[in-house]
């Protein structure tokens, strides 16, 4: 990449706006040995909160077309979750990367199956990937109460109950 990307600590939109690009096939592109389909499984190295993907592609008819995408937290394969299915444009070539958006999703790994590619009969690529992290707004922690709070609530709800029991008192007197 033409500028170093860190899942995690790397600022995605940041990133990607800033339009790094990836060279031609050579060092960083993943080819397999066929057309498809195919997997591949990216281990993020600790467990994130993802909605996102950027892919750059191989800058021609290698590059991955059809794929799906699938979240897991241990990798085991029982627990991979899908996250959708997407299309990746030729369009988007080597150079520049496609945004791919899904849903909120707590994961270690991710993995990816393709199912075409853009007309290569001897493999299907990926130039990189990016994955990015959700901004996740914590809830909101209710204060705990004081004590002078619970004691002046204390307070006040036996105050109310002594005059309601005055009240009571003085009525059935009458």
């Amino acid at each position: 990449m033409s500028t170093p990307y860190t899942s995690g600590v790397t600022d995605f939109d940041t990133y990607v706006s800033g339009n790094p690009t990836h060279g031609p096939l050579i060092p960083n592109t993943w080819i397999s040995g066929s057309s498809g389909p195919g997997s591949i499984t990216f281990d993020l190295g600790n467990v994130f909160d993802l909605d996102g993907m950027a892919m750059w592609g191989t800058g021609g008819v290698f590059s991955v077309q059809n794929f799906n995408l699938f979240a897991s937290e241990t990798g085991a394969d029982s627990s991979f979750v899908s996250l959708g299915s997407f299309v990746q444009n030729v369009e988007s070539g080597a150079d520049s990367a496609q945004v791919f958006n899904f849903g909120t999703t707590t994961a270690q790994f991710i993995r990816m199956d393709f199912l075409s590619n853009h007309g290569a009969s001897s493999g299907t690529g990926i130039g990189e990937v990016a994955f990015k992290t959700a901004e996740v707004t914590p809830e909101p922690v209710p204060e705990p109460m004081t004590i002078f709070g619970l004691a002046t609530t204390l307070g006040f709800g036996a105050l109310v109950n002594r005059k309601n029991a005055k009240k009571q008192k003085n009525k059935d007197n009458n």
